[in-house]
């Protein structure tokens, strides 16, 4: 290695938007990368595409997509879907994050669109999107497998205990479609202040017995039963009741 006096700035690159510094660290006997981002006076390319299916960056003019290089360009058209650009070394697919392709309107007119060079699959990876889907790429849905759950499926955030009981009756099995955890609140009627017992059993997906089983044995004033209970997404509940159980007086839901 030559002499070099630490700090020296010895070679600068573009990276996209980015600029790239080596710098000479004297005391590790190395060379550290520093970047740098928005270097006034670069400008990105336009696109001289026809439409939102082929975005044309040529007169960028680089002979080879490096892996991992950063490219971006103003946007002449908003895509109507799959797309494909092209910076000066022949046109690739544009893809999400998630390998999808764009989903209409990713791609907005007068976007500055910012793409990672994908050189093991010849595509260019959309950092942007101009759409909110960009949140369930990073976090995609619970349903796929090894996925992290979505913010938006997370139990308890974003609902409300709602009062469904003109909506519901005891005997009578619902299906949880919200998409995510729902929780139940039922409390009964008795027929009478003198009632012997109440008994009150919620199942949850078809179980032949309940997950939870309230009773109430006594004659003293005011006798009644209560279940709370908590059913997954897609899955079937219902509420039973017996001995001097008439109905409820109150059905309220997590949802």
């Amino acid at each position: 290695m030559s002499s070099f006096t630490d700090g020296t700035l010895n070679k600068l690159t573009r990276l996209g938007k980015l600029y790239r510094l080596l710098v000479h660290d004297t005391d590790q006997g190395r060379e550290d990368y520093m970047e740098l981002q928005d270097i006034p006076g670069f400008a990105p390319r336009s696109d001289a595409g026809a439409d939102g299916t082929a975005y044309d960056f040529t007169a960028a003019g680089y002979t080879a997509y490096d892996d991992g290089r950063i490219y971006d360009g103003i946007a002449a058209h908003t895509n109507s879907g799959a797309c494909t650009a092209d910076f000066g070394n022949g046109a690739w697919p544009i893809k999400l994050i998630n390998g999808n392709d764009p989903a209409p309107g990713d791609i907005q007119v007068g976007d500055r669109m910012t793409v990672l060079v994908d050189a093991t699959n010849s595509r260019f990876v959309l950092l942007n999107p101009a759409s909110t889907r960009l949140t369930e790429q990073l976090v995609p849905a619970a349903t796929q497998t090894g996925a992290a759950i979505n913010r938006a499926q997370a139990f308890g955030l974003g609902q409300t205990w709602q009062d469904v009981g003109s909506s519901r009756a005891i005997g009578t099995t619902y299906t949880n479609s919200t998409g995510r955890p729902i929780a139940v609140s039922v409390t009964g009627n008795v027929a009478s202040n003198t009632a012997p017992y109440v008994t009150m059993r919620a199942t949850v997906g078809g179980m032949g017995t309940p997950i939870i089983d309230s009773r109430y044995i006594g004659t003293n004033t005011g006798n009644y039963g209560h279940v709370w209970f908590i059913v997954p997404d897609g899955t079937t509940y219902r509420v039973n009741g017996g001995g001097a159980l008439t109905g409820f007086s109150y059905w309220q839901e997590l949802r």
